[in-house]
């Protein structure tokens, strides 16, 4: 009995002490994956995503959903916009594990469904929001879902630069082979133009 009491007893004392980490395992496929929204009051967008969230997190068992007023969370915003989407000011942006939607329309709301599936068929993620909540390395966040849900509608940097730099390669070719051709017609008309004032 005393030592029942005295377990009991260490395990209270030692639980408030653990950090929380924010890797999640999916041992069940009724674990709540939290989808976080971040809005601001005056964003009709935000209000309508706000009630379809309620409305998907409803229907599934495996999703529930987390609003905060950006004005309100500022700090916490702040953090997350400087690793996810510091390019981005566009409201209302939506967080699945360390994959970010902006705006809200019918294509968006298609991302957020894939992404919660993938989600929530991965052995384990990352909840970058409750990360950044408790202060934790948000990189390690990047690196725990690299791998489980990409979006289809930004191409990886190396890809835009590939794109731009073949590109880039066909104009300025395209350009010479115009040069080299007006050089040679201009040949063509002076060889003939002497030719004839040969003839003569």
């Amino acid at each position: 009995m005393k030592k029942s009491l005295f377990v009991i007893l260490a395990c209270v004392l030692l639980l408030p002490s653990l950090e929380v980490n924010a890797v999640v395992t999916n041992s069940s496929q009724y674990a709540d994956l939290k989808v976080y929204l971040f809005g601001e009051e005056n964003c009709e967008l935000c209000a309508e995503e706000k009630e379809w969230l309620q409305e998907y997190s409803n229907k599934e068992n495996t999703v529930s959903f987390e609003y905060f007023d950006k004005t309100d969370k500022e700090e916490l915003f702040k953090t997350i916009k400087d690793k996810l989407f510091s390019k981005e000011d566009d409201l209302p942006i939506t967080i699945i594990g360390s994959n970010y939607f902006v705006g809200f329309n019918d294509q968006v709301k298609d991302k957020i469904k894939e992404a919660a599936t993938a989600y929530n068929e991965a052995d384990s993620y990352c909840d970058i929001v409750a990360r950044a909540r408790n202060n934790g390395d948000m990189e390690e966040c990047l690196e725990t879902n690299k791998e489980i849900y990409h979006s289809d509608e930004s191409l990886p940097l190396w890809t835009t630069v590939g794109i731009v730099l073949i590109l880039t390669i066909v104009v300025i070719g395209l350009i010479v082979s115009a040069v080299v051709m007006i050089k040679k017609k201009k040949e063509n008309k002076n060889s003939k133009i002497i030719k004839n004032n040969n003839k003569q």
